[in-house]
């Protein structure tokens, strides 16, 4: 087949793009592959001279590329051919970049077409396109703008992420000396932002959106932006309260029990435990089991606990009356404690009498089979206790 048949068939919208292509991909033939697609590429994009409407060109382009990986998911393929198909949106990738400069329409398709493939292709392909999206001399609002609102904005703000990571590097290049990592950050919480408000709730996707652009506000030291990212997340969980609580208690490989969604980097301590506590969230239906894991959660010193059973039901609720019990022992050491610091002179029957009692609640203690936090600092102050009463009878 000539360059001229094979061009008719990629660019003529009435003609289908995969005959030749598929016998291609099967005979594994790369090399003839990449200059048939780079040929197409170029006769699909004229120079800037020769065309002011570039929409035409990129449904071409979008519907040839389209049709590439339509065969990857629909043909019967071995995975080393599905490998070499992979392989052939380098010359793609390459054309993209040396004309990425030309306009936001071209921009703009660029990126839609970065969203196609980016969960198509290996994640090292995947951020070096985007860092090919970065590299675009004038990094204006207006690109900010267009990146805040991709198709993709997870796998977007994981690459930012992963620029950020690297901005020492990054930076040091010419191609990248213009950007403020600051402005990728800023996009990360746009992102966010946007994303929320078109969902109307809080999914896994908004919380990896929120860890991201947390994460890379943390790798540039920017306590200000570190800032306004908590705080709009706060706001949207608020807002959201219950799609946020719904998968918040987590259980890890070990099945111990924790508290997730990142809540530490959203509130702090007492503002999260006002918030789970509103009476609003009352009528939610998980509520009981969120409110119980974290009062326990609490007084294990922030740490996943081991629940009494592993039931998938399982609302905490026993958990919480052993935890009761233990405030009522605690309380009661503390009222022996506040009476051995006083001052007053006490006959040796007294302090017999006291340490039978501080015996007595240890014996109860160990009756409770909540092994948290809470449960051994109150061991220690028992047998701190009794140890001091052995010496005062003696």
């Amino acid at each position: 087949m000539s360059k001229a048949e094979f061009n008719a068939r990629v660019i003529d919208r009435g003609n289908n793009p995969l005959d030749g292509i598929e016998q291609l991909f099967k005979a594994k033939n790369k090399r003839q592959l990449q200059e048939r697609l780079t040929d197409a590429l170029i006769d699909s994009f004229p120079t800037e001279t020769k065309a002011t409407d570039w929409s035409d060109n990129y449904s071409q382009l979008y519907k040839f590329t389209m049709s590439i990986y339509e065969i990857i998911e629909d043909a019967e393929l071995s995975n080393e051919i599905v490998r070499a198909v992979i392989e052939q949106y380098n010359p793609i990738q390459n054309f993209q970049k040396s004309i990425h400069s030309i306009n936001f329409n071209h921009y703009k398709s660029v990126l839609e077409f970065w969203c196609y493939f980016s969960n198509r292709i290996p994640e090292k392909n995947n951020f070096e396109i985007l860092y090919s999206l970065l590299e675009i001399p004038a990094f204006t609002a207006d690109i900010q703008s267009i990146l805040s609102k991709t198709k993709k904005p997870v796998a977007l703000s994981k690459c930012i992420r992963a620029f950020v990571g690297r901005r020492d590097e990054f930076l040091s290049n010419e191609n990248y000396s213009h950007i403020n990592v600051v402005d990728l950050v800023q996009i990360q919480l746009e992102q966010l932002k946007n994303y929320i408000e078109s969902k109307r709730n809080i999914n896994e996707d908004a919380l990896d959106l929120f860890d991201y652009a947390i994460s890379s506000a943390k790798k540039i030291n920017n306590e200000k932006l570190k800032t306004k990212i908590s705080e709009q997340m706060k706001i949207s969980v608020e807002l959201y309260a219950e799609s946020y609580l719904k998968d918040i208690v987590k259980k890890n490989s070990i099945d111990e029990i924790g508290i997730g969604n990142n809540w530490v980097n959203i509130f702090n301590i007492e503002e999260f435990d006002s918030f789970v506590n509103e009476s609003k969230l009352s009528d939610f239906e998980g509520i009981d089991k969120v409110r119980n894991a974290w009062e326990i959660y609490k007084n294990n010193d922030y740490k996943p606990f081991q629940p009494i059973d592993n039931l998938s039901d399982n609302n905490f609720s026993l958990e919480v009356e052993k935890l009761k019990s233990l405030f009522a022992l605690e309380a009661k050491v503390s009222i022996i404690e506040n009476q051995l610091k006083d001052t007053e002179e006490k006959t040796s029957n007294i302090y017999y009498k006291l340490k039978q009692e501080i015996e007595n609640i240890g014996t109860e203690l160990d009756n409770i089979d909540l092994y948290i936090t809470k449960t051994g600092d109150l061991n220690k102050r028992i047998a701190n206790l009794a140890s001091k009463l052995t010496v005062k009878i003696s």
